[in-house]
C-alpha cells in the first residue's frame, strides 16, 4: 500500500506516460486524487483500516479474494483498463451462507457508514454449492452511491447482488437509507449456474427510521442499470420513496412449477409485519421508463408486480414486452397511478387490478392472452381513462369488479358490455 505521492513527481510520471503513449489507467476520479493506492497483492480492508473519515482509496488492477466491512465515508475506486472497460480490479467474495438459514446475511461487502462510494470494480460473489448462497453487499448509512460496476452473482440457493440490512438489524444510528444511489451497474450470473440456477440483484428492506417523504434527498434512486442472465427477481422495494428508473432487465432462467409466479422484474411490497413498522404500507414509489423484455431466453412471469398495500405509487411510461403472465399486475393497493405504459404479448393479462382507486391512463395494451385491462372481482372504484387496447385473446377489457368507471377508451374487439367509447 503507497501513500499518495508528490505532487511534482505525479505530474512528472504523467507527462512521461501521456509522451510516449501509455496513458494510467483511471477512474472516474482520476488518480492524481487518490489518497491511497492499492496494488495487486494487497488488501483493500487494510487500506480500509488505516484510511482517514472522506479519503479516496484507488484499487490498480488484479483480482482481491476477501471479504471487505466499511465504518467510515470514503470513496473506493476500482483503476480501470482505458483500452477495455471490462479489465478492472476484482473483488471476490468469500462469505457463503447455508440455505436452510435463510434470511441470514453473511456480506461480502458490509458497509455500515454514511458517504460511502464504490465505483469501477468487477464485483464477484464467492463459488456456492447447490444449498449455499452469497448476501453480496449489504449496505446501510445515508449518502451511498453504488456505480459503474460489473457484478457476477452467484446462483445456488438464489445468491443476492446488492441489500440493504432489514429495520433493526442496522446498528442504532444508522437505520436512514436516505440518499442511497445505485446506477450504471451492470448484473449477470456467475457461471455456472448451480442449485436453483437464479440470482436476485437488489432487494431494498424496509427501514426503521422514519421517512420524510416530502424532503427530496430521502428518496432512494436506482437509475439505468442493466440485468441478464439467470435472474428471478430485478429490482424489489420494501422502503417507501423508493425512484426505479430507466433500468433495463432480461432473464435467461426457468422457473421451476413450485416457482411458476417468478421471475420478476420489478416488485413493489410493503414494508412487512415485524416491529416496529406493524403492517406499515409501502408508498409513493416512482418506477419510471424501465424496459422490461423478451430479449432473453425466457420471459418475465410477471413484469411489474405491486403487491398488497401499496400506495400512492406512479408506473409511468414502462415497457413490458412478453410477459408469460401479467404484464402490470397491482394486488390489494389502493390510489396508485398506472399511465402511458407499453405492454405487449403478455401470455395472460395486460394490465391486471385488484385494488381500489387507482388511476389508469393512457396505457397501450395489445396482444395479450387474455385480458388486455382486467379489473378484478376484489377491485372497486378505479378510473380506467383513454387507454388503447386491442388485439386480446378474450376480450380487451374485463370489469368484474365494482363501481369501475371507464371513459374514452380504445379497443378491438366487441364491446357490449360498453365499456370502451
Amino acid at each position: 500500500m503507497k501513500k499518495k505521492l508528490t505532487s511534482l513527481i505525479m505530474v512528472t510520471s504523467f507527462l512521461f506516460l501521456m509522451f510516449f503513449g501509455l496513458a494510467p489507467a483511471t477512474a472516474d476520479d482520476p488518480g492524481p486524487d487518490c489518497d491511497i493506492i492499492v496494488s495487486s497483492g494487497e488488501a483493500i480492508q487494510d487500506a480500509i483500516d488505516v484510511a482517514a473519515e472522506g479519503d479516496v482509496i484507488c484499487v490498480e488492477l488484479g483480482t482481491y479474494e476477501e471479504d471487505l466491512i466499511i465504518e467510515k465515508g470514503l470513496e473506493l475506486v476500482g483503476l480501470k483498463d482505458t483500452d477495455d472497460d471490462a479489465n478492472r480490479p476484482i473483488i471476490e467474495g468469500l462469505a457463503t451462507v447455508p440455505g436452510d438459514q435463510f434470511p441470514l446475511a453473511a456480506p461480502n461487502i458490509d458497509i455500515r457508514a454514511d458517504n460511502v462510494s464504490i465505483h469501477g470494480f468487477i464485483i464477484k460473489s464467492p463459488g456456492v454449492t447447490a444449498d449455499e448462497y452469497s448476501s453480496g453487499i449489504v449496505l446501510t448509512g445515508r449518502n451511498i452511491q453504488i456505480y459503474d460496476n460489473l457484478f457476477f452473482v452467484a446462483t445456488g440457493d438464489v445468491s443476492q447482488a446488492i441489500q440493504t440490512w432489514r429495520q433493526n438489524n442496522a446498528p442504532e444510528g444508522l437505520r436512514d437509507i436516505s440518499g442511497l444511489r445505485i446506477f450504471k451497474n451492470r448484473f449477470t450470473h456467475l457461471e455456472p449456474a448451480i442449485g436453483l440456477g437464479a440470482y436476485e440483484g437488489i432487494f431494498i428492506n424496509p427501514q426503521s427510521e422514519v421517512i420524510d417523504l416530502s424532503e427530496p434527498d430521502s428518496a432512494v434512486r436506482i437509475e439505468k442499470n442493466k440485468f441478464s442472465g439467470a435472474l428471478i427477481r430485478a429490482i424489489t422495494t420494501q422502503r417507501s420513496g423508493t425512484v426505479i428508473q430507466k433500468n433495463r432487465m432480461t432473464t435467461d432462467w426457468v422457473a421451476p412449477a413450485a416457482l411458476s409466479s417468478f421471475p420478476r422484474g420489478i416488485q413493489l411490497s410493503k414494508a412487512g409485519s415485524a416491529p416496529p413498522l406493524p403492517d406499515a404500507a409501502s408508498t409513493h414509489h416512482q418506477v419510471l421508463k424501465n424496459r422490461i423484455n423478451d430479449g432473453g431466453d425466457t420471459e418475465f412471469s410477471v413484469g411489474i408486480l405491486m403487491r398488497d398495500f401499496v400506495t400512492d405509487c406512479t408506473i409511468e411510461k414502462n415497457a413490458v414486452i412478453g410477459a408469460s403472465n401479467n404484464g402490470i399486475e397491482l394486488g390489494s393497493s389502493d390510489s396508485n397511478r398506472v399511465k402511458k405504459n407499453f405492454i405487449t404479448f403478455s401470455g395472460n393479462d395486460g394490465l391486471l387490478v385488484n385494488g381500489d382507486g387507482n388511476l389508469l391512463i393512457k396505457n397501450f395494451i395489445k396482444e395479450s392472452g387474455r385480458y388486455g385491462l382486467h379489473l378484478d372481482a376484489s377491485s372497486e372504484n378505479n378510473f380506467a381513462i383513454k387507454n388503447k387496447i386491442k388485439k386480446s385473446g378474450d376480450k380487451d377489457i374485463f370489469d368484474a369488479g365494482t363501481g369501475n368507471i371507464f371513459e374514452k377508451n380504445r379497443c378491438a374487439i366487441s364491446d357490449p358490455e360498453g365499456l370502451c367509447r
